[in-house]
C-alpha cells in the first residue's frame, strides 16, 4: 500500500501489470504504447499520463524507439527492496 497512494493507484497498478505483463526474456520487439494501454485495459491518454506519474515516481524508465518502448521497472523494484529490507540496527 505505500508504493500506490491516491486516487490514481489502481490506474498506475494497472500500468505496472501491463508492462509486467509484458515482459519476457528474448524479447523480439518491445511494445508499442497501444499494445501496453490494451493490456492495462485502458485508454492510450490515460495510460500515457500514469506512466509519467510512474517516472516521476523513478519507479519506471522508459526509452522511445522506433520500435516501441523500452520499458524498465528497476526503480520499482529499487523501491520494494528497501521498503521490505531489513533496517540496520
Amino acid at each position: 500500500p505505500q508504493l500506490f497512494t491516491g486516487s490514481e493507484a489502481a490506474t498506475d497498478l494497472a500500468v505496472v501489470l501491463a508492462i509486467v505483463d509484458f515482459k519476457r526474456p528474448n524479447l523480439s520487439r518491445n511494445p508499442s504504447i497501444e499494445y501496453l494501454s490494451f493490456l492495462a485495459g485502458l485508454e492510450v491518454a490515460k495510460f500515457q499520463k500514469a506512466l509519467e506519474r510512474l517516472i516521476l515516481k523513478r519507479y519506471v524508465k522508459v526509452g522511445y524507439g522506433p520500435d516501441g518502448l523500452d520499458v524498465s521497472l528497476d526503480g520499482l523494484l529499487t523501491k520494494i527492496e528497501e521498503l521490505t529490507g531489513e533496517v540496520p540496527a
